[in-house]
């Protein structure tokens, strides 16, 4: 009888949820400014769900470097797989997390020959931007850091 009342609870519980977020989002797609920014932020924050990270997850860690051999660089997601020509070169698509909300940053076309792979993954990137740099030594490999 208790597995019973339990089975019940859970998939009443699964259908109300779903039910809320169907309601939900017809609502808001009726205001017309609200909708276009509700719908990307819900997509962005559906990535970085735990149980909702496929998304995510296939995005790979990438270093952008910039300026002259020297100059700086900043880590970011590659957001697609494919490659762009502008000005006659190869370029990149690479969303660029910023601190401490990494869902406000934005894309940048970077050029294919400064864009390097990093042995990383998503979720460790957003922990970095997250705590504003603060995790960078728990979670950016020790192949990259000079003291490690």
């Amino acid at each position: 009888v208790l597995a019973c009342i339990w089975l019940l609870g859970v998939l009443v519980k699964n259908n109300a949820r779903h039910r809320f977020d169907q309601l939900w989002n017809a609502l808001v797609e009726r205001v017309p400014v609200v909708n276009s920014v509700y719908g990307t932020a819900s997509k962005v924050v559906g990535m970085l769900k735990k149980d909702e990270q496929a998304d995510l997850a296939a995005m790979s860690v990438v270093y952008c470097s910039f300026g002259a051999e020297k100059g700086g660089g900043l880590l970011g997601l590659l957001a697609s797989p494919e490659t762009y020509q502008f000005d006659g070169r190869d370029h990149r698509l690479i969303y660029i997390p910023t601190s401490p909300i990494p869902m406000s940053g934005g894309i940048l076309l970077i050029p294919s020959a400064n864009v390097h792979e990093v042995a990383m993954n998503a979720e460790q990137l957003m922990r970095v931007y997250f705590s504003m740099g603060i995790l960078a030594p728990e979670v950016v490999p020790k192949e990259h850091r000079p003291d490690a």
